[in-house]
Order: C-alpha cells, then sequence, then structure tokens
C-alpha cells in the first residue's frame, strides 16, 4: 500500500499501473495480484482507510474542543493532522478524486459523516443555537477544512501567496466566523 501511495500521490491512477507499484513495493505483478484484484482496489483501499482515520481524527479533535471559540484551534490540529498524513492525505483530497466510483461514493460519504461530527459538536457547544444555523454552521467549517486541507497539501497559489503561517491564521479567523458567536440565536 505504501507503495501505491507513494505513486498515487503524485500521478493520476489512470497512469499508475500494476507493474509501476509492484516494481515500487520490490514484488512482482503476480504477487501483487495475490493481494488485490486490481490496482482501482487497492485505492479504494487507501482512500477507505485515510477516510476513516481522518474521521476518528476530526471526532477526537472536536470533543476535546471546550467551546465555540476554540474553533480555531480545532482547524489548526486537523489540517496539523493532515499534514502529519500527507501522502495518504494527497490521494484522497487529490489525486484520487474521480478515479472510481467507489473512491468518489466514499470522498462523498465521509464527507457526510465528518459533517454530522460537526453538527453534533457545535450542538454540544451552543446548545440555544437556531438547528438551522448550526447545520449550516457544520456545513461551512467542513468546507473550509476541506478547501484549507487541499491548499495546503498542494500548496496551491493561495497557500504559497499567504505562506503557511499566515494561512494557518486566516483560516482560523474564518473558521470562528463561519461558525460564529456561541451565545444566543444570532
Amino acid at each position: 500500500m505504501a507503495a501505491a501511495v507513494d505513486l498515487f500521490k503524485v500521478q493520476p491512477p489512470e497512469i499508475v499501473t500494476v507493474a509501476d507499484i509492484a516494481d515500487r513495493a520490490g514484488m512482482t505483478s503476480a504477487a501483487f495480484y495475490y493481494h488485490f484484484a486490481s490496482k482501482e482496489e487497492l485505492l479504494e483501499e487507501v482512500v477507505e482507510t485515510f477516510a476513516q482515520t481522518w474521521v476518528e481524527a476530526a471526532t477526537s479533535r472536536l470533543e476535546t474542543t471546550p467551546d465555540v471559540d476554540h474553533l480555531g484551534d480545532f482547524t489548526d490540529s486537523i489540517l496539523d493532522w493532515v499534514e502529519d498524513h500527507q501522502p495518504e492525505a494527497l490521494v484522497f483530497f487529490s489525486t484520487a478524486v474521480g478515479a472510481t466510483a467507489a473512491v468518489d461514493r466514499c470522498r462523498a460519504e465521509t464527507r457526510e459523516r465528518i459533517i454530522r461530527v460537526i453538527t453534533t459538536e457545535l450542538k454540544r457547544l451552543a446548545p440555544s443555537r437556531v438547528p438551522a444555523r448550526t447545520e449550516a454552521s457544520a456545513v461551512g467549517l467542513f468546507v473550509l477544512i476541506y478547501l484549507s486541507a487541499r491548499s495546503q497539501l498542494t500548496t496551491d497559489e493561495v497557500f504559497t501567496t499567504l505562506g503557511r503561517s499566515r494561512f494557518r491564521r486566516e483560516v482560523r479567523v474564518l473558521a470562528n466566523s463561519v461558525v460564529g458567536p456561541a451565545r444566543g440565536q444570532s
């Protein structure tokens, strides 16, 4: 799997061959097929494994967030986690997009799972908030995290222009503004 991640993180899956993966892993193509039916099956496993650990990381970090005003700390923490899992994250956020129906389904299910976790935690952190605002804030926070992770991983123009420190600072500010104050129905 590590050999496949090394290849998939820098090349579109349609370009990577089973022979490339086997060669990178120091095995034969026959040995590869002993473990996986296809490179698509391997890619799906890489994406599913990352997705599960990403949901767990987001959940554990949100559950320890003391209040809505500390959501910037959460975004920093989850972006650090993504950075620490850069090879697999690059595959999940970038190169695997559209690779197979199963990959796209996994990514969509992961999005829904994380939005549910954020919604649940926002309800805990701000129980008096209007439910529609909580749900919209959860979607907004997820989109911010997702796009920030992608920007950071691919070192896109925004990330490069701002630099890591300022980029992260701006994401923290945006996280707090997306969710807004903890008090009242605002």
